[in-house]
């Protein structure tokens, strides 16, 4: 140890050293601008993170809110179709699958609705050159074009329509 007192495990202090309080305000004020700068720095990435993460649900929203409208508008474009009747030289087989569709149709809305449809309309289903007539939990549907006719009553069998009752007739 010396006898100025500065030995090991001492720090300097004013009575032991030369102090220069103008250049150690200076050193203050330099680290004080050092943390200010850093905390402004930090500050601005914090600002450009909230605004990257804002950008982010906005897009999110718009995106969302995009497919919200498509799928309305798709909706909207599909239930409004045009009605539009049989082919003008509509064949029996082209007879059978018209007949079949609405059958379908018809059995899928007495399945969701408990009731049969009041008429084909309600259905959405082309109206030119059909007949449905429905009597209690029973219904009648057919179609005539170019001098054929079809008909099935709601009690006989589905498959009737598509294969047709020769090839019932046959497999017996």
């Amino acid at each position: 140890m010396t006898d100025s007192g500065r030995g090991r495990g001492t720090h300097p202090t004013p009575e032991t050293t030369e102090f220069d309080s103008g250049a150690w305000s200076q050193a203050v004020a330099s680290a004080m601008g050092a943390v200010t700068e850093e905390q402004e720095r930090r500050d601005e990435v914090v600002v450009r993170q909230v605004a990257a993460r804002d950008r982010r649900k906005l897009l999110y929203a718009l995106g969302a809110g995009l497919a919200l409208v498509l799928s309305i508008l798709w909706n909207v474009i599909a239930w409004n179709r045009p009605v539009v009747g049989l082919p003008a030289e509509a064949t029996e087989a082209q007879l059978r699958i018209w007949v079949a569709l609405v059958v379908d149709e018809v059995e899928s809305y007495r399945k969701e609705h408990g009731e049969l449809p009041p008429n084909l309309e309600v259905l959405g289903l082309p109206i030119d050159g059909f007949d449905y007539v429905r009597d209690g939990q029973e219904y009648y549907v057919s179609a005539e074009k170019s001098g054929s006719r079809l008909e099935h009553v709601s009690e006989g069998e589905r498959a009737d329509l598509l294969i047709g009752t020769a090839f019932w007739e046959a497999a017996r």
